[in-house]
């Protein structure tokens, strides 16, 4: 049996919100080839778009804001059996200063305006998070060596 018939894949993306949410589960899932697992043969591709917390700011271990250190996502991505390639700044946002309100569903498209709870804090302008715009992303490309 070939390698797609393990449903192995040549490529895989895991977009804004799965590696906070996921961490070493989501992209340990994505390193494992087996009759039972989906996974990235040997020689595939893993590109990672994720929110990314400025390396001078403390990482919050469940990554309550959204936002998470590019060394944390290589090293989950490295432990997981993958080689840092490249990054890009094509999802770059520096005008992102990543410590928002509610995090980085404060910006768009989401425009959070209140907590869990129904609280919006004194003095918030949504408008002033509408002009920051999306958040800013690190685009991260790895490969899982050949075998």
């Amino acid at each position: 049996r070939g390698p797609e018939a393990l449903g192995v894949a040549e490529a895989a993306v895991v977009a804004p919100g799965h590696v906070e949410a996921g961490g070493r589960a989501a992209l340990g899932g994505l390193a494992d080839v087996g009759p039972h697992r989906r996974g990235v043969g040997p020689g595939g591709v893993l590109g990672v778009v994720e929110h990314r917390l400025p390396s001078t700011a403390t990482q919050d271990p469940t990554a309550s804001s959204g936002y998470v250190h590019e060394d944390y996502v290589k090293s989950l991505a490295e432990a997981a059996g993958f080689e840092f390639v490249e990054a890009s700044e094509i999802n770059a946002n520096p005008a992102d200063t990543a410590d928002h309100p509610f995090g980085v569903w404060t910006l768009p498209p989401v425009n959070a305006t209140q907590d869990r709870e129904g609280n919006t804090p004194d003095g918030f302008d949504a408008a002033a998070y509408a002009e920051i715009g999306e958040s800013d992303r690190m685009t991260l490309k790895f490969v899982k060596p050949a075998e």
